[in-house]
């Protein structure tokens, strides 16, 4: 019987009476465990969503879908890593799996709290130094775009000089 067909009772007994630490008992404990931290992932992800939804007030940017949007694909990025070791046996199976949602829910807590207190989700240390680094990747990204539209300008420009030439010629 596959591993996804079988009760959370039946999963726990099997996985009792393998002995040794098998690749098929670590699936079977990872599949337990699975059906527990993914829908509590989902109560710490809209948790995490409250704070994000309380930012958008008149006179501020409204970051809450894009930052949702982040989060989301990465926690499923870690959950998939945690996963995969466990699977692998890199690391312990119940705190890899658990670590996304302990991670996010503290996460979650923290931005809870500075909205209570009504600061804004990062702390301005953090927002500093991440307009210095926006400015250091999208200066130069500006400036070859800017250069890639000259280019593109000039060989449309005489890809235009040539067609005249040619239809004159005619």
């Amino acid at each position: 019987m596959k591993r996804t067909a079988l009760t959370m009772q039946q999963l726990q007994e099997q996985a009792a009476a393998v002995t040794e630490n098998t690749e098929h008992r670590r699936k079977l404990i990872i599949e337990y465990h699975r059906r527990i931290v993914l829908p509590v992932g989902c109560l710490v992800i809209s948790l995490l969503g409250l704070p994000l939804g309380l930012q958008a007030r008149p006179g501020r940017k409204a970051i809450g879908f894009q930052v949702g949007l982040a989060l989301f694909v990465l926690y499923y990025i870690l959950f998939t890593m945690a996963t995969t070791m466990a699977e692998e046996d890199i690391l312990p199976i119940v705190p890899s799996l658990w670590a996304p949602n302990i991670l996010f829910l503290a996460l979650a807590g923290f931005w809870i709290v500075r909205v209570t207190n009504e600061k804004s989700l990062f702390p301005e240390t953090l927002t500093r130094a991440m307009r210095a680094a926006g400015s250091r990747i999208t200066t130069p990204t500006k400036r070859l775009i800017a250069k890639i539209t000259t280019f593109a300008d000039r060989e449309d420009e005489a890809a235009q000089h040539e067609r005249e030439a040619q239809s004159k010629a005619r």
